[in-house]
Parts: C-alpha cells; structure tokens; sequence
C-alpha cells in the first residue's frame, strides 16, 4: 500500500475545488472509496489510475510522488508543469484551463500572474522555434528568411547578437552589398546611429551609387536632428531612380523639419502622385493632409 496516493489525491482534489461526490461520479465508484484512499485506509485499483490522471490532468507518476507540491489551484499546477517541461501539449493544457478559470470565475492576482507567464514563456519558445525555421530556410537558399530574421531580432530586443553576426558577415564577405544593408539596419534598429552612419559611408566607397546606404544615410541623419545633410542622399537617390519611395517620404519630412513649405509642398505632391499611380491608396491619406496643411499655410502668408 503507498499512503501517498491518498495523499497525493486530497491534494488535487483541494485544487481542482471538486468534492468527493464528484470524483467518484467521474470513476464511477462509491464515495466511501475516495474517502478510504484519502485516509490512507485503501488504495486504488491499478485500473483506475489512468482516470484518476487524466481527471487531474497529472502523470501516473505524480500521483506516487512523495513531494507533490501543493498549488492554489489545477491552473497554477499546469504552470509549474509547463515551465518545467516546455512541451507544446503541456502549454495547450494550461491555456485551456486558464481560458476556462477566467471564463467561470473570478480570477485571483496569481492567477493573472501565471496565465501571463504561460503566455510569455511560449511566446519565448515560438521565437526560438522560429528562429530555427528561418534558418533551415536559408540553408536551402531562401533569399527572404535572413531579412525576416534580422527583423525578428530587432523586434525581440536582440540586437546586439544580431550586430555581432551581421559584422561577421560582412568581414568575411564585403563584397556581397547583402551584407552591408543587414549590418546597417541592425545597427539603425539598435538606435546605434552614428555606427550606422560610419558603416553606410564605408559601403559607398565600395558602392557610390548603390540606393541601400544612401537610404540609411538619409534617415540616420534625420534621425540625428541633420534634415539637410539627410536630403543630399535623398538628392542623389531620386536622380538615381526617381520613383524610389522611401527617399520620396524622406525627402518631404525633411523639407518639414526645415520649415521649408514650398518644397515640402513639392515633395508631398510628388509623393502623392507615386502612391496613386502605384495604387498604394492606403497610404495616400498621410500626404494629403500634409498637403491640405502646407497649402492653407502658403495661402495664409506664413513661411
């Protein structure tokens, strides 16, 4: 006889809040039965123990167990078995339970604690569990999946592991502009904008006319407070390919930072005029408020 099973099982019970009555409706048995387990009188027949597992949603094994922890509730059991086991089933799990405690009932502080830290901690293992996808993607030559992944870095405050292997990317190959635009956006997304600056002017004297650092450029030195130094890249990037759009939208703001109407109010109109004939009609109703305002200024005398 193992007097712990009794033990193990008043401890669930307790948990899940559920009466003797009714865990010996579940197992079809007599009540007297659960309360002779639970007083260490008998123990369960081995044919029961899978139900009685599945009823509290526990292993076999824990119902043996010597130190079975006692938790407020079947919801923070889950969380505790979730955090040790980072098993998808065992994260579906607790979500149910959570989802069914916060529907029937009146959630107590720890228990909006841990349905957060479920939450948070499969948001974790998803993150690296995409991070392993992308990568599988470009070891079978997937052009898209090293950006994304870049950018999920940026996302998940990663940054400096991303700079750190951006840069070794681009030391073992300077040749490849992919390269450089990682390393530049993954010091822009760290706000790291003086070294984005540095790496961007050292890609253009092996690239002068390539867009991608003349774009990084333009808005780090918007960034920086520096909209006229910033146009001069949005210039050359414009004479180079007119219709390029991230230079159309740096080039207005920076005419508005400078509090220069008439050319602002050039640059938005330009813009405009590339979104509608892009069809890119969600993003037309920035520029054309820009433009309402500019054109009510001028109208108005002011600048």
């Amino acid at each position: 006889m193992n007097p712990k099973i009794g033990e193990n099982i008043k401890t669930l019970r307790d948990e899940r809040q559920v009466t003797q009555e009714q865990l010996a409706d579940y197992l079809t048995i007599s009540t007297q039965a659960v309360s002779k387990w639970e007083n260490g009188v008998t123990t369960p027949d081995v044919y029961l123990f899978p139900a009685i597992a599945e009823f509290f949603d526990v292993t076999i094994d824990e119902l043996f167990k010597v130190d079975m922890s006692a938790y407020k509730n079947k919801a923070a059991r889950l969380t505790a078995r979730y955090a040790n086991s980072n098993r998808p089933e065992d994260y579906e799990r607790a979500k149910r339970e959570f989802d069914r405690l916060f529907a029937v009932g009146n959630p107590e502080p720890y228990d909006y604690f841990n349905f957060a830290n479920v939450l948070e901690t499969n948001a974790y293992n998803q993150v690296l569990r995409a991070e392993e996808l992308y990568r599988a993607a470009m070891a079978l030559g997937d052009e898209h999946a090293e950006f994304q992944l870049r950018y999920m870095y940026s996302k998940t405050s990663r940054n400096e592991q991303n700079i750190a292997e951006c840069r070794e990317k681009l030391d073992a190959d300077p040749t490849d502009i992919t390269n450089w635009r990682h390393l530049l956006y993954a010091y822009r997304n760290a706000r790291r904008f003086d070294d984005a600056l540095e790496i961007a002017r050292q890609g253009l004297e092996i690239f002068p006319d390539n867009i991608l650092p003349l774009d990084v450029c333009g808005d780090v030195l918007r960034e920086l407070n520096r909209p006229a130094d910033a146009l001069a890249y949005w210039d050359k990037i414009i004479g180079l390919q007119p219709d390029f759009a991230s230079a159309l939208w740096g080039r207005a703001f920076a005419y508005n930072d400078l509090g220069d109407r008439e050319n602002a109010l050039a640059a938005w109109e330009t813009l405009l005029a590339e979104l509608e004939s892009r069809g890119y009609t969600e993003e037309t109703p920035w520029p054309r408020r820009e433009i309402a305002k500019l054109r009510d200024a001028l109208a108005a005398g002011i600048g």
